[in-house]
């Protein structure tokens, strides 16, 4: 890391059980300990997430900790097989979740009031960041803005975590100033269809901020105009991401309008195989066709039979 600050670790972890099961993987769950920015209940669990829920790259943690790729991953796996945390796959990394995080319990108790069943009484004081104390003449700067876009995000449009069943969430965040705080959320399902696949898409490209440019906010909204189920138009989300072959480091995806036409595509060819092969609409296509309406299979037939004789076939 850039800078150098304190953070807490919780004693519990200093047992011969957990020294066999993590092993070698110690430095990698330390340094998910140190980039975790808040902290949310999901399920009744106790969750930290980590750089604020941006997908890690092996190869950056690797240039951090030292040692190749291929170690790097080999922790994670472990880390994530022994149950201490949880890695959701994305294009660009893994998003990865502290399993019974207790990186903010104690500020959160004297600072919020807030308690949680999440094991036994530490006696650490908290994190000492040092953003502008005398304790520690550093900060980070990166994690800082991280915790910046997500106390943002979450004051604007409540939490884009996983859905939690309609349980209300509260997230514990590390503010700027160095004290910790609550951020009250709700769940997904309080959302409506646009939010929904908005957040999703946010998520998955790593935008910060309270919403998406206006260009994008008209795909979304003409995709959803078609009546494309939510949950398949997240999971058809979800596939372009993954399917995305980047021709170097920085080539990402950028913008729901390159989404947009390949999830019109699976929804209109589901509808057409429900109608055994009768088109029913054509859209505009991803080299800007115009719209209009689909033809049968029998009618392209008389029309090719139509040209033949016209020509004399």
């Amino acid at each position: 890391m850039p800078d150098s600050f304190y953070f807490p670790v919780f004693s519990g972890l200093l047992t011969e059980e957990h020294r066999k099961k993590v092993g070698p993987a110690l430095w990698e769950f330390l340094w998910c300990i140190s980039t975790t920015t808040k902290e949310v209940i999901e399920d009744g669990e106790l969750l930290g997430i980590v750089l604020g829920g941006k997908p890690v790259s092996y190869n950056d943690v690797a240039k951090e900790l030292g040692g190749s790729k291929s170690t790097v991953k080999r922790n994670f796996e472990k880390l994530e097989q022994e149950g201490y945390i949880l890695m959701t796959r994305t294009p660009y990394g893994h998003i990865i979740k502290v399993k019974n995080s207790k990186k903010f319990k104690k500020s959160a108790e004297n600072s919020t009031g807030a308690k949680y069943d999440t094991g036994a009484k530490n006696e650490y004081r908290g994190a000492i960041f040092g953003r502008g104390g005398a304790e520690n003449g550093h900060s980070n700067k990166d994690i800082e803005l991280d915790i910046k876009q997500d106390i943002n995000t979450s004051a604007a449009n409540s939490t884009r975590e996983e859905p939690t069943g309609g349980v209300p969430t509260t997230e514990i965040v590390q503010l700027p100033n160095g004290s910790v705080g609550q951020i009250p959320g709700n769940s997904s399902k309080s959302k409506s269809d646009y939010e929904r696949l908005r957040d999703y898409y946010m998520q998955l490209a790593g935008i910060g901020g309270f919403d998406v440019n206006a260009k994008d906010q008209k795909s979304i909204q003409e995709l959803l105009s078609y009546g494309v189920d939510i949950d398949k138009a997240l999971e058809w989300t979800r596939l372009c991401f993954e399917n995305y072959a980047p021709k170097h480091p920085r080539d990402k995806i950028n913008s729901f309008s390159y989404c947009l036409p390949k999830i019109l595509d699976k929804h209109f060819a589901e509808k057409e195989a429900a109608t055994n092969g009768q088109k029913v609409y054509q859209h505009r296509g991803s080299y800007g066709r115009s719209t209009g309406k689909g033809k049968s299979a029998d009618q392209v037939y008389r029309e090719l039979e139509e040209a033949r004789r016209a020509w004399g076939g």
